[in-house]
């Protein structure tokens, strides 16, 4: 975004050498015609040593300032035609000053007068042929005398890049210095009458006897200051006292030793250098290098004052927002280093939005970017800082924009944001659409995971998290406003059913389906969302039979349902049946109880609402009270369609001979069945409303089963975690805010030397955006066995497994789904430990998608230490084919075979039951 500036050294220099005198000259080299002035740091920097031990001994010596300028007769041993362009080839490392190429040019040019279509190479090759026949010259006379007169040269090296090093050299080194900056307090003293023996340049311009010692000292040149600085130009070159003083003294409200070497360093060679922090050589590298950026932009953020106020805005100015470009990968990258830094960019960048509107711009934009950012950039804790510094009231923030986009305000179009999180807010609810909701979604999924893996109990994330609530909820709305949509014309959602495409997990999809159930459902949009999930998601689900987003499944159907058992008579007034299908009204009405008639046919009276129409018989008139009601509801209880539902023989018919139907598929009520114990008492039916008496139970048994906590952002109370919102030194204070949003850590860790300290039994991560490396296996020793060999299979595990190991999780029913995100275990602390055998159906851990297999092998093998377990994947997913090295465990087809700890599976279906 930012180029690197021009630079200025050459020009610089070439002036210093054009004209002397102006620029602090120290040393003259005297001649019969004319006298040339030069200085001497440069001439020790430059000239070879052993030329100026034989022609130039006096330079050798310190001088004082009344003893000054050297003076030097080498017209004996440089004529004067050869010591002007030596002369410029240590200052410029180049023969021909600007004006000998402008006149070589034209000459050339006058020489070619006839040819109109002259190119800039032929001039550019007559000056290469000047250079080289003065630098000819030169060596010869070098040879004559004895000695070198031209600095080291390397093939590979440019001249002007050996320039800079030696500059660099001079600077380190401290060669014939000649002023030293002092970095003192900002404390202002009281002016004297009298001329103060030290002078300090301050912010406003105005000189200060010094009586309090240096911070720090830095030593210089005047020339190369005055040549490369106005600001110090006009300090040694132009009538000020500092002009006659050996010392500059800058404050430390706008200075440190850091901001010193980064001016120093750029007046001397144009190039931002920021000293790099002293670490721990033991810590990781990536986290090193962190470090070292956050140390560097500190240090070029507070430099970009101190070049505005040295005059420097279009030199160091934008060779430090060149050096920001670099350091941040050009402001468009959302990696985990940048997600460290553009916080005080952000901030940065509203601070000097005059100086660099379009960076503001940049980084609002890309903040606001609900797909790529929000799972980088938000969970990190200096935006959480920028949010709490920034705005009083994140929380309100969040429920007034909501209310803006409801009543479909312009937002930041129409009126300028209160600050920039207020546009950040703004523009991202803007940026949330019916084509990118549910990747918008996913990417909140991802960002609230993160959250809650670093700040279980909200503290620091409090900010962020009521900014991202609303958003939350807006996308939530829109999700469920359109839930056909997403199941049909853009069949995204069926990604998650079949675990490939999109990049989604089970994890995701629960957590889309529970918000949708509990924020976005309404009497307009429930039968769409039980007809997508039924015929879409289920349907999808009984094709490809994955078994690891069955429970979701269910409990998104059981709740929709539930749902419109309560309301179904409110979601057919408002018209939630019209589009629906003929399948999906007959399934909907076995789930929620209520005869199919019921559902399609229109309001005629408060008695048809339920269907309790008698038909007219003369064989129930005749009957009694009694034995009308016993119809009533047997014929209920036929329409109903429960008997072929808890039927033996009909289930059995409807199962299937491969592979069991997935339980998503089966009804409601026989979900409620089964979790129905022998010590609830169905209360007494009612004489006259057999059906009100069902459906009241069914729901019942619902509210029972279904009773969870689906609250995904968890805000504690003010008095819990205090007062949040930072306290800066000063409200104006940007150095400090710097400080907060790039924190340096004192201490790295090794991650190797911790992670042989702790305990190696752990509860894997169910995050999805980090996988964990895959564990080494060793080879396969030398006395391995014939690879005719087989291994025989063994249905015990004690031998093999140890009594940590030998027993695989497996929860109880009535547990928490282990797909919930709610929770960081996988299993509940009451779950019954079980022994894996042969034939068990596993699924594996710490893998990005859910992996299923079938256990074919137990024991202990040649190519690994230990008993390891031989599973059989039900995608082709594995790495042989049942045999390692020629030796073979067990059959089964290739690519389906792999190899596992006994700690790296859960048993999801015991053969022996």
């Amino acid at each position: 975004m930012f180029d690197a500036p021009v630079s200025t050294l050459y020009q610089s220099l070439s002036n210093i050498l054009e004209r002397p005198k102006e620029y602090l000259a120290d040393l003259c080299f005297s001649y019969p015609s004319n006298d040339i002035w030069a200085h001497r740091a440069l001439i020790l920097a430059r000239a070879p040593k052993e030329f100026i031990e034989c022609y130039l001994p006096e330079i050798l010596l310190e001088k004082t300032e009344n003893e000054l300028p050297y003076k030097v007769d080498i017209s004996q041993a440089i004529p004067y035609h050869i010591m002007v362009p030596l002369l410029r080839f240590w200052y410029t490392a180049s023969f021909l000053s600007s004006n000998d190429s402008k006149s070589s040019t034209a000459q050339s040019v006058s020489r070619q007068s006839s040819l109109s279509d002259l190119s800039d190479s032929t001039a550019d090759k007559d000056s290469a042929i000047a250079q080289q026949e003065v630098q000819q010259e030169i060596e010869q006379l070098g040879i004559e005398l004895g000695t070198a007169l031209l600095p080291p040269h390397c093939d590979s090296i440019p001249d002007f890049v050996q320039l800079v090093s030696d500059l660099r050299r001079m600077r380190n080194q401290e060669i014939a210095t000649d002023v030293t900056i002092d970095l003192i307090s900002s404390t202002k003293h009281e002016s004297d009458t009298s001329v103060p023996s030290l002078i300090s340049t301050s912010p406003d311009n105005h000189t200060y006897e010094i009586d309090s010692p240096a911070l720090a000292t830095f030593r210089a040149h005047r020339f190369i200051l005055a040549a490369q600085s106005p600001y110090f130009y006009a300090l040694f070159c132009a009538q000020f006292q500092e002009a006659s003083s050996a010392q500059v003294h800058l404050t430390d409200d706008l200075f440190n030793e850091a901001i010193i070497h980064v001016v120093l360093n750029f007046l001397y060679t144009d190039q931002i250098s920021v000293k790099p922090l002293k670490l721990d050589s033991k810590g990781a590298p990536t986290q090193q290098r962190i470090q070292q950026n956050k140390h560097a932009l500190r240090v070029i953020q507070k430099t970009f004052y101190s070049a505005d106020y040295l005059g420097h805005s279009e030199t160091l100015g934008q060779a430090l927002l060149h050096q920001m470009d670099v350091i941040c990968h050009g402001f468009k990258c959302v990696c985990g280093e940048c997600a460290v830094l553009l916080p005080s960019m952000l901030a940065w960048s509203d601070k000097h939005v005059e100086t660099v509107p379009n960076l503001r711009r940049l980084l609002v934009l890309q903040y606001s970017d609900p797909v790529h950012s929000l799972p980088s950039l938000w969970p990190q804790r200096p935006f959480a800082f920028l949010i709490a510094s920034l705005v009083p009231s994140a929380l309100a923030l969040g429920e007034d924009t909501y209310e803006l986009v409801q009543k479909k305000d312009a937002l930041f179009r129409a009126r300028k944001p209160e600050s920039l999180i207020h546009e950040i807010e703004e523009r991202t609810f803007s940026n949330v659409t019916k084509h990118n909701a549910i990747h918008v979604l996913h990417s909140l999924h991802l960002c609230l995971s993160q959250m809650r893996a670093v700040d279980a109990n909200p503290t620091w994330t409090r900010p962020a998290l009521d900014l991202l609530r609303p958003i939350l909820h807006h996308t939530v709305t829109m999700v469920s406003q359109f839930f056909d949509f997403y199941c049909v014309e853009y069949p995204i959602l069926l990604s998650c059913v079949d675990g490939i495409g999109a990049g989604f997990s089970v994890d995701f999809l629960d957590f889309l389906l529970r918000h949708v159930l509990n924020d976005g459902i309404a009497e307009t949009n429930a039968g769409v969302i039980y007809q997508g999930i039924w015929r879409d998601l289920v349907g999808r689900q009984e094709v490809v039979k994955n078994m690891a987003i069955d429970d979701v499944l269910i409990k998104a159907r059981i709740r929709c349902a539930q749902y419109i058992g309560k309301n179904w008579t409110a979601i057919k007034a408002r018209g939630g049946f019209r589009t629906l299908e003929k399948p999906t009204l007959r399934r909907l009405s076995e789930d929620i109880s209520v005869p199919y008639r019921s559902l399609t046919k229109p309001f005629d009276d408060f008695s048809n609402i339920f269907s309790f129409r008698p038909r007219s018989s003369k064989k129930h008139a005749q009957e009694d009270t009694t034995s009308r009601n016993a119809s009533l509801a047997t014929a209920y209880s036929r329409r109903l369609s429960l008997g072929h539902l808890m039927s033996p023989d009909a289930d059995r018919r409807g199962r299937r001979a491969a592979r069991p139907r997935a339980l998503s598929t089966e009804s409601v009520l026989v979900s409620l069945k089964r979790y129905h114990t022998s010590d609830q008492e169905i209360p007494p039916p009612t004489e006259n409303q057999p059906l009100i008496h069902l459906l009241s139970y069914e729901t019942q048994e619902r509210a029972k089963q279904l009773e969870t906590a689906d609250e995904t952002i968890v805000v504690p109370a003010k008095d819990e975690c205090g007062p949040f919102r930072p306290v800066l030194r000063t409200s104006s204070s940007f150095t400090s805010l710097t400080d907060q949003l790039l924190p340096l850590d004192t201490i790295l860790i090794n991650d190797k030397d911790d992670s042989a300290t702790m305990p190696q039994q752990q509860r894997p991560s169910r995050l999805k955006f980090e996988l964990p490396t895959t564990p080494t296996r060793t080879k396969s020793p030398t006395n391995s066995i014939s690879p005719t060999t087989t291994m025989t299979n063994t249905n015990t595990t004690t031998n093999f497994l140890s009594p940590r190991q030998k027993y695989s999780r497996r929860g109880s029913k009535s547990r928490r789904s282990r797909w919930s995100i709610g929770s960081n275990s996988d299993v509940s602390d009451e779950e019954e430990m079980q022994q894996p055998v042969l034939g068990d159906k596993i699924e594996l851990l710490r893998r990005p998608l859910p992996t299923l297999g079938t256990i074919k092998y137990i024991g202990p093998v040649r190519f690994a230490d230990g008993p390891y377990v031989g599973v059989e994947l039900e995608s082709r997913l594995g790495k042989t084919d049942g045999s390692v090295d020629g030796i073979r465990y067990f059959q089964t087809d290739p690519q389906r075979g792999l190899f596992v700890k006994p700690d790296d599976f859960i048993i999801i279906n015991n053969s022996q039951k």
